[in-house]
């Protein structure tokens, strides 16, 4: 089980995200994917900070996903500081909607919490 306990679209102020060790979405982040706003966003970065999964970032689009991968993905990561990070392709699924990656991004130099938290969370 994903340990995620809402349905998609998220409602803000009516669902909440979680997961077993209790880390939720912020406000920012659940108002943030509950709006259409974020389509034109080639990459999100989210961050776990003081217990709540935190928007830390948000680039937009300049060309397609292959030449977009290196402004966007490769400034996100730091090399102390886990992160997830959701990358928008350019195919849409059946629906209409765009297809993402989701990446769990944990290096090696992060402190022992820093690992653990993000590691448990996906669980």
């Amino acid at each position: 089980s994903s340990g995620i306990n809402a349905e998609w679209p998220l409602r803000p102020g009516r669902d909440a995200m979680s997961c077993q060790t209790g880390i939720v979405a912020s406000s920012k982040l659940a108002n943030y994917l509950a709006s259409n706003g974020h389509h034109s966003d080639r990459c999100i970065k989210i961050t776990i900070e003081d217990e709540e999964l935190q928007l830390i970032q948000n680039r937009i689009s300049a060309g397609d996903y292959e030449s977009d991968w290196d402004r966007n993905v490769m400034v996100c990561v730091e090399d102390d500081e886990p992160c997830y990070i959701f990358y928008r392709l350019d195919q849409k699924a059946n629906d209409g909607a765009y297809n993402y990656v989701f990446m769990s991004y944990v290096p090696n130099d992060a402190g022992v919490k820093k690992k653990k938290v993000p590691t448990a969370t996906l669980r």
